[in-house]
Order: C-alpha cells, then sequence, then structure tokens
C-alpha cells in the first residue's frame, strides 16, 4: 500500500515552519542575530527621513582647543590675563578655570559642566577650590569608575578586577563618602560590536560593571545627569540604573572657550556681554585637535563631549528610544512566517510571489520608520 505524498501547501507550511523556527532560535540565542538588529535599529536613525532630536537652546558647548589660540592679536592678550595663562600652554593653570566659572556663573548660566577629570594637585587650585565653593549649586565636574585590573598577592599572583571611583584631586574637592555633589561620572559605554547608543544616567559603582552592588550602595550620577540636576531638571533624569537609549542630536557645534575672554567678541553677538548664556547648561570639555575621546556612535565617530549634550539633550526633550519587547519581536517572527506560507499558497507565479513580498517589505519599513519617527 503506498504512502499518501504530502500536498504542496503542506509542504510549503513545513518549509516556512523550519525557517520561522530557525530565525526564532537564532534571534534568541546567536549574538551576531542580535547585532544585524541593533544595525538594522541604526539605519532608522541614520537615514535620510530619519528623526533626530532637536538641539535644545538650553545647551551650549564651549570647546577646548588650544590651537585656536593662535588667532589672538597680542593686543587681545595683553588686555586679559586670562588670555596671558592659557597662551603659556596646555593644561592650563588652572586658575583660567575659576576666571571661567566667574564669567559664565555671573553671565547667568544656570549650570557650567566641565567634562574633565581633575585627579591631581596643580598650580591654581587654591583659585579654582574656591571658585568651586563659591558656586557649588552650578558646577559638575568629571570623574571616572574604573575597572583597571590590578595585581592581588595571595601566595601567588593572580589578577582581580577591583572597581574604583577616581574622585577630584583633594585640592579642590574633599574626598568623600558620600561622593561630592558636584562630580559626575563621565564613563560611555559601548555596546559589542563598539558602537555607543546608549547612557548611563544613574548607577553604582559595582553596579556599572555588573556586579551586583551591596544594599545601601551609593547611587552615583552622570556628568549629564548631575548637570540636569544643577540647573532645575532632576525631574527628567531616567530613573532606570540600566543603560537607556536616546534618540541622538546633530553634533553640537563648539564655541572656543576663548573668545569670553576677548571684550570685542563677548560684547558682540553671538555673546552679548554673557546673555548668550542666561539660564543655560554651558559644557566645556576638549574639542578640535586636543580631543582624543572619540567614539563610534550610529553617526559615526563623535567627541565624546557630544556624547554628553546629546544625553542631556534627549532628556531635556523627552526624546528617548523604547526596544520592542521580546514577545512582540517573536510575534513579529512568526508572523512574517505565517505571512510567507499565505503568499505562497495564494500565489502561484514565482515573478507574483516575489513583487507581493517586495510590497509587504516596504509596508513594513514604512509602519517602523513612522514608529522609530513618532513615537520612539
Amino acid at each position: 500500500m503506498s504512502r499518501p505524498r504530502l500536498g504542496n501547501r503542506t509542504k510549503l507550511g513545513l518549509i516556512c515552519a523550519l525557517w520561522t523556527l530557525l530565525i526564532a532560535f537564532l534571534f534568541g540565542f546567536e549574538r551576531r542575530f542580535g547585532t544585524m538588529e541593533d544595525r538594522s535599529r541604526d539605519w532608522l536613525a541614520i537615514n535620510p527621513i530619519g528623526r533626530r532630536s532637536p538641539e535644545n537652546p538650553a545647551l551650549i558647548f564651549l570647546g577646548i582647543d588650544p590651537a585656536n589660540l593662535s588667532e589672538l592679536f597680542s593686543s587681545d592678550t595683553e588686555a586679559s590675563p586670562t588670555l596671558q595663562m592659557m597662551k603659556e600652554g596646555f593644561p592650563w593653570n588652572r586658575e583660567v578655570y575659576a576666571h571661567i566659572l566667574d564669567r559664565l556663573v555671573g553671565a547667568g548660566a544656570k549650570a557650567v559642566v566641565f567634562d574633565m577629570m581633575f585627579p591631581a594637585p596643580r598650580p591654581g587650585d587654591e583659585a579654582f577650590q574656591a571658585a568651586l565653593d563659591r558656586y557649588g549649586d552650578r558646577v559638575v565636574l568629571g570623574s571616572n569608575l574604573s575597572g583597571a585590573e590590578e595585581l592581588a598577592n595571595t601566595g601567588r599572583e593572580t589578577v582581580t578586577n577591583k572597581p574604583k571611583h577616581i574622585l577630584a584631586s583633594p585640592t579642590l574637592l574633599p574626598p568623600g563618602p558620600p561622593t561630592d555633589q558636584r562630580l559626575g561620572f563621565v564613563n560611555v559605554r559601548a555596546d559589542e560590536d563598539g558602537i555607543v547608543r546608549r547612557a548611563h544616567y544613574r548607577s553604582t559603582l559595582l553596579g556599572y560593571f555588573g556586579i551586583p552592588p551591596e544594599s545601601g550602595a551609593e547611587e552615583l550620577l552622570s556628568l549629564a545627569a548631575r548637570g540636569l540636576e544643577k540647573a532645575g531638571h532632576a525631574d527628567l533624569i531616567p530613573n532606570s540604573r540600566e543603560a537607556v537609549q536616546f534618540r541622538f542630536s546633530e553634533e553640537f557645534r563648539a564655541r572656543s572657550v576663548h573668545e569670553i575672554f576677548v571684550e570685542t567678541q563677548w560684547n558682540a553677538p553671538p555673546y552679548n556681554g554673557g546673555e548668550l548664556f542666561r539660564d543655560k547648561i554651558v559644557l566645556i570639555g576638549a574639542a578640535g585637535n586636543v580631543a582624543e575621546d572619540r567614539l563610534q556612535t550610529p553617526f559615526g565617530a563623535r567627541l565624546g563631549p557630544s556624547l554628553h549634550l546629546s544625553s542631556m539633550n534627549a532628556a531635556l526633550n523627552r526624546d528617548f528610544l523604547h526596544a520592542t519587547s521580546t514577545a512582540a519581536n517573536y510575534g513579529l517572527i512568526f508572523g512574517a512566517g505565517v505571512l510567507a506560507w499565505l503568499c505562497s499558497i495564494s500565489i502561484q507565479r514565482p515573478l507574483g510571489r516575489f513583487l507581493l513580498i517586495g510590497a509587504v517589505l516596504l509596508a513594513y519599513y514604512g509602519v517602523v520608520q513612522v514608529l522609530f519617527n513618532a513615537f520612539g
């Protein structure tokens, strides 16, 4: 007695089911599949119709690029003791940063955020410390969460990982605990493929490195979060201690920090005697040739200060991105498998199937792009 032959519909159903199960398995367990998913989401942001977060006017970037000092006239330098110290060479005498604070806070800046670390004593600390005390409710300095490997002697040498919180020099800020509220960690972590898409706004020292924190561990704020807090926007800081995906803005244009000490520029547009800085968050960080911390993003290499500005910008604009749930992802995969089977059994001609699947893909992309642009 001959065995019954499988019908075409059954064969097509089995083929679609097997491919669907394989794709679902790869999506759940194959790391490279997750990287492909991230890259496809990147395309939603970087393509010509992808929406970027608009630059919030409350943010200003003052860049440190000593090469720009060569543009100064001798008369400008002679008129400003601060410019004279700047021209002595970088790293500057720290009295320069005291003068920067005096000028910006005097102009009405809500917060002055230094995307810089000052871990060791240097000349000018006394003047800078006095300014930090004077404007403690408006200033933020950078700190670093370090997971540097160290050697521990336990009869034989073994390598252990002891996270540390590297603070500002004690000649500037007294060491904790608790950590000084004028500090924010500068760390930015890339995803497994080396691309930065997310930011930690808050964490604990151990939690940042994936180590379960001790009960009651001190919560630390990032440089961006601390700047928002100082400017009166603590309510906009995400509550999660996990990394949060934010919508990137265009790269913020850096204005040279030395320009605020050139009186002819200070009193002319766009500075207008400091009016530009009134009620603003001013971030000061490396720009130009002095900048070494360039990190890869979906939009290419960007300066470290630009990433802090983008994460602050997203919080001010309430412009975060939210991944679809695991259930929704698997629902889409299995739904695509069913759709492929329906297309196969309803249209016999291969060209017709090809055109229909192409139309479905275009429609799917259109819906996804709208959801990304409008709802994050």
